[in-house]
Order: structure tokens, then C-alpha cells, then sequence
């Protein structure tokens, strides 16, 4: 959609808000403030429809009840049912003392979102899925940041498998964990 140009003393009709400020960015669809999760997760159902064809995932003040573990992400869909195979990732890593490195997997069951410590809920990220509601075999992709106390990742991930997802789970390996997690969809033109 073009971008309206507004001139001194041209008037802001209903119609120019509704036509140009309603519709573009991020829609906010959900959100949760979490508290001593099991380690057997959270889930997010019935959040990825058509009305979008791209979302972000922002959280903030991660944290567990034990020492450094990854917090892992799993599409599910309708059902729901968790998909629990064919991810695919490559990231990067640096710490904030120097130390660099590389993380991937090959089909693996799921993808690492975030280490997380029990620090003191400084761990976060953000991550965009381009079509996750697709049904087409490996479309389901993204790109995610994320960081803890001493370190941050970037990622870029694809999952191969031909079923559309509706929504996702983020669990632990032990213990338990709290932070907010948010999602948005990106406004289609």
C-alpha cells in the first residue's frame, strides 16, 4: 500500500486513519507472562492463520530454575499435535570475553531458542517465521537472535516438513522457567 503524503493543514479524516495508520507494521496477537513453567513447556495454539504470512516472537526476561540450558522450539499443528522432527539450523555465536563459534543441526527434533540461565532473567531474543501456517514442505523458515548474561547467537533455521503449523511449544530439559513471550504477525499490504 502506497504512503500517504500529508501536506500543512490538509485534514486527517477517518478514512486516512483507517486506510494508512491501521494498516502496516506488527499486529500484536498474544502475549504471556510466565512463572515457574515445567519443564514440559508452554504452548502457543492457534496463533499462526492465514490472516498472516509472517510473525515475530519477542521475549524478555528469560530465565530457569537450574544452571545454563537451551530452551528448545517446536512448531505444533492442528489438533494440536507437536511436529517433532526435520529442523534444520546454522548459527553463530560470540561471548561478550571473546570466545566464537558455529551451532547446527541436521534434523533434528526442534530448535535451540534460547539459553537461558539462573541469573537473574537476562536472556531474551526475537525471532521472524516466514510462513509457518504453509503446508509447503520446507517454507517453515527463520532467522532469530538471542542473548543471556554473556553471550548472543544468530540463527537462521528451515523446517522440512509439509504440514502447516498453527502454533508452537517452548520447553526446558529440567527445572523450570519464567519470562514474556509475544507474538506478532506482520500486517500484509
Amino acid at each position: 500500500m502506497a504512503v500517504k503524503t500529508f501536506a500543512a493543514g490538509d485534514v486527517l479524516t477517518a478514512s486516512d486513519t483507517n486506510t494508512y495508520l491501521n494498516n502496516g507494521g506488527l499486529v500484536y496477537i498474544t502475549s504471556a507472562t510466565l512463572t515457574g513453567v515445567a519443564n514440559s513447556g508452554t504452548t502457543f495454539d492457534g496463533v499462526f492463520t492465514s490472516t498472516y504470512d509472517n510473525y515475530r516472537i519477542v521475549t524478555a526476561g528469560l530465565f530457569g530454575s537450574t544452571t545454563v540450558q537451551n530452551m528448545i522450539f517446536q512448531f505444533r499443528s492442528a489438533g494440536p499435535a507437536t511436529m517433532a522432527s526435520n529442523y534444520y539450523h546454522g548459527g553463530y555465536y560470540c561471548t561478550f570475553t571473546g570466545g566464537t563459534g558455529t551451532q547446527t543441526g541436521n534434523a533434528t527434533a526442534s530448535w535451540p531458542f534460547s539459553n537461558i540461565d539462573n541469573a537473574g532473567g537476562k536472556c531474551g531474543g526475537v525471532m521472524d517465521l516466514q510462513f509457518p501456517n504453509s503446508a509447503t514442505a520446507g517454507i517453515h523458515t527463520a532467522q532469530w537472535q538471542i542473548f543471556n548474561n554473556n553471550a548472543w547467537v544468530s540463527y537462521a533455521g528451515q523446517h522440512g516438513t509439509a504440514t502447516a503449523a498453527t502454533g508452537f511449544i517452548l520447553t526446558v530439559p529440567a527445572g523450570t522457567f519464567t519470562g514474556t513471550i509475544s507474538v506478532y504477525g506482520y500486517r500484509k499490504p
